[in-house]
């Protein structure tokens, strides 16, 4: 069963492809998956290597998420003409680009969030993604 706390590889795969296929149409690098199991708040963390532009205007920049979610929800669907209660989980990932500058500090500004939903079909053993990228 899919909970917040126990996301399966090949799901965290598809999440860092859909990303990683939107940051190459905007010109960054790609980011890795890694899942943060925090009790209270569980999210998927993302982030790319250090890297610089040409002329270099920054120390250094990466991208990476700030914050995000996965919730356990539960929604109505119908199934064989029922409405059966069904668990999913609910994901959110705002990508975000983050520079250190010359001077010391550091700023900061969002790309895109990625959304989706993932229900468990259990009769087929599959995963049933809807995803979303706003931005």
């Amino acid at each position: 069963m899919l909970d917040s706390k126990n996301i399966p590889s090949e799901i965290q795969e598809s999440i860092v492809e859909t990303i990683n296929q939107q940051l190459i149409k905007r010109g960054f690098p790609q980011v890795t998956i890694k899942h943060n199991k925090n009790d209270r708040y569980p999210e998927l963390d993302i982030i790319s290597e250090e890297f610089n532009t040409v002329p270099v205007i920054m120390k250094s920049i990466r991208i990476e998420n700030n914050g995000g979610s996965i919730n356990n929800k539960t929604k109505i669907i119908l199934r064989d003409g029922d409405e059966v209660e069904v668990p999913y989980l609910s994901i959110w990932i705002p990508v975000h680009v983050s520079y250190n500058h010359f001077g010391g500090g550091s700023n900061g500004t969002g790309l895109f969030g990625y959304s989706c939903e993932i229900r468990e079909d259990n009769k087929e053993r599959i995963y049933i993604f809807t995803e979303n990228i706003s931005g």
